[in-house]
Order: structure tokens, then C-alpha cells, then sequence
């Protein structure tokens, strides 16, 4: 009876620790009941070797809206941008812009007068001009020569030319056109104050559409 007295004794204490600690285990509905919470150091979960850890930006706490913070990577915008357009041409022209009151664009340039120019007329071109008389005998005091050009046609002008060293002497008459030919004949110009000797004649043509002169023959004034 005693051991057993002694054995109830000594299991009392830890019967009362049992209850103690089961009591604390069990959630109470007292709203009064104290609630034990988890420092933020307890909480941190410690990440392990290889895991992925978490970078991103924090949200601000003091009321800026995140979208109204510049981003490092975000391209400045200060600059006034300048509208490009380009012509039909290709070539890039600049718009006048607002944020520019003060630009000018550059004047157009005028063509200069000559690019506006027709080239010039072909060249006229070459008459067959033969000569088949000049002589002195023919005509008192007068070198008398005539001649012709293989193409026939209107307007054109003869002339007979004599020719001394540096003095050169020209008479111009009209040409007459015929079945054939066009023909500068009677070509008569004075010998009067001419020195005498030899001189070195030519019959010459010209009109709108050619221009030729003859091989040069010897007249003797006398």
C-alpha cells in the first residue's frame, strides 16, 4: 500500500507537465488569449544552393506610381524630334517644326538661263562649188570669171574673190539656179588700180543650207 502511495506521488508531477503542454498545443477560442507571432528573422526562409532568388524591382512605398519611374533602359526623350519627309524624287526635305520657330528651310534653285537652251543647229553644209572661167582677156579692164554648184536650189549667194599676198578683194552677186546645177556666172569685178601680175582667184557659195568655196585658179592682170 505504501509503494503504491509513493509510485501515484511521484507520477502526479508529470501528469500536470503533460496537461500543461497539451493545453498550449490546442488552439483557444478566448479572443483574450495572447498569440505568439514569428519575427520576420524566423520567418526569412534561407535559400539553398542552386534555387532561384527573387530580383525584381521593389515597389516604391511612398505613393510614386511605379509606370512614372524612369527606367534605366528607357531612351531619353528630351530631344524635339524633327519630321523628315522625303520628295517624289527621293531626296530627304525637313519639315518646319514647332519647337524650332527660328529654322529656315534653304531656297530653290533656279535653273541656270543657259541649261534652258536649245543646242545649236547643225552645221551647214558643204556646197561643190567648181570654177570654169576666170580671165582678163574677155572683159577691157575687168577680171570676168564665172562657175556652178552640183546642187540645185534657191537664195544662194556667188562671190568671186582675188587674192595677192596680204590684199584680198571680193565682189558678191546672186546665183541662179537652173535644170542641173546652180550657177555663178558673169561674175565681173575691175581691174583698176589692181597691181599688175598674177593673182589667185576663187568663187565662193553661200546660202541657208550650205556654204562652199571653189579651188583657187591664176588670173594675170596685165
Amino acid at each position: 500500500m505504501k509503494r503504491q502511495t509513493a509510485l501515484a506521488v511521484a507520477a502526479a508531477p508529470l501528469l500536470v507537465l503533460s496537461l500543461a503542454i497539451a493545453a498550449q498545443a490546442v488552439p483557444s477560442d478566448d479572443p483574450s488569449a495572447p498569440v505568439t507571432e514569428t519575427s520576420p528573422a524566423e520567418a526569412t526562409e534561407v535559400p539553398t544552393e542552386g534555387a532561384p532568388t527573387d530580383t525584381s524591382t521593389s515597389t516604391p512605398t511612398d505613393g510614386t506610381d511605379p509606370a512614372a519611374v524612369p527606367s534605366d533602359d528607357a531612351p531619353a526623350t528630351d530631344a524635339p524630334s524633327v519630321p523628315v519627309q522625303t520628295d517624289e524624287g527621293g531626296a530627304a526635305s525637313v519639315e518646319p517644326n514647332a519647337a524650332l520657330p527660328d529654322a529656315e528651310l534653304p531656297d530653290a534653285v533656279a535653273p541656270a538661263e543657259g541649261d534652258l537652251e536649245r543646242p545649236a543647229d547643225p552645221a551647214l553644209g558643204t556646197a561643190d562649188v567648181q570654177i570654169t572661167l576666170a580671165s582678163t582677156d574677155l572683159v577691157a579692164g575687168a577680171v570676168l570669171a564665172s562657175g556652178y554648184v552640183t546642187e540645185v536650189e534657191e537664195g544662194g549667194t556667188c562671190s568671186l574673190t582675188l587674192t595677192r599676198g596680204a590684199e584680198v578683194l571680193t565682189i558678191e552677186a546672186p546665183a541662179e539656179a537652173d535644170a542641173t546645177t546652180t550657177v555663178c556666172g558673169g561674175l565681173t569685178m575691175t581691174t583698176t588700180g589692181l597691181a599688175l601680175g598674177e593673182w589667185s582667184a576663187t568663187i565662193g557659195y553661200d546660202s541657208s543650207t550650205r556654204s562652199g568655196v571653189s579651188a583657187a585658179t591664176t588670173v594675170t592682170i596685165r
